[in-house]
């Protein structure tokens, strides 16, 4: 198995739980992180994404700021230029350098909307290195806007040479335990 991604409803622990057992693990890493972007409140004003090459994911909420970058939601505003451009980054960074493992956190609606992006995407995914990475649940998927084909062509891509796990609140310690096991495994092919 290749790929493993973790599938669940907002605020569940999908990425948190992804990014203390990758930034655990010394694998060279390269990708990309969602943040939300929160005020002072904690309510979130928006997302950013975050290019990682060979660095720690980072933490999953980050406080606005005026100086943020690539922030491709905010206040309803959204920018989908800046995950096309981090998809970029990505595929060129896999054809330059050699990695251990693509972190794809969180995968959600832009991304599989915009052509582009899902396209630079799915390159990404097809590639000869495990991925493990967060999907946005279906059922946030279905708020007001289409996204259902893409949706199964991105799910089914995974799913070829891999798997999803659905995460509640029930199966917190069985998610965490499957993703430890998938990366050890990775490290002594390594």
């Amino acid at each position: 198995m290749k790929n493993l991604f973790i599938r669940g409803p907002i605020r569940i622990g999908k990425s948190t739980r992804l990014r203390n057992i990758v930034n655990d693990s010394n694998l060279n890493i390269v990708g990309f992180s969602g943040q939300r972007i929160i005020d002072g409140k904690n309510i979130i004003k928006g997302y950013q994404a975050r290019f990682m090459k060979n660095q720690k994911m980072p933490h999953v909420d980050v406080l606005h700021t005026s100086d943020l970058e690539d922030i491709f939601i905010f206040e309803k505003r959204k920018n989908g230029d800046i995950l096309e451009k981090i998809f970029e980054d990505i595929n060129n960074a896999l054809n330059e350098e050699s990695f251990d493992l693509i972190v794809l956190d969180e995968v959600g609606g832009f991304e599989l909307k915009s052509k582009k992006a899902f396209s630079l995407l799915c390159d990404i995914l097809k590639r000869d290195i495990p991925c493990v990475g967060t999907l946005k649940s279906y059922v946030n998927f279905n708020m007001g806007i289409d996204y259902e084909d893409e949706y199964k062509d991105f799910e089914n891509l995974i799913i070829s040479n891999g798997k999803i796990l659905d995460v509640d609140k029930n199966n917190l310690e069985i998610i965490d335990k499957e993703l430890g096991k998938l990366l050890k495994f990775y490290r002594k092919l390594l």
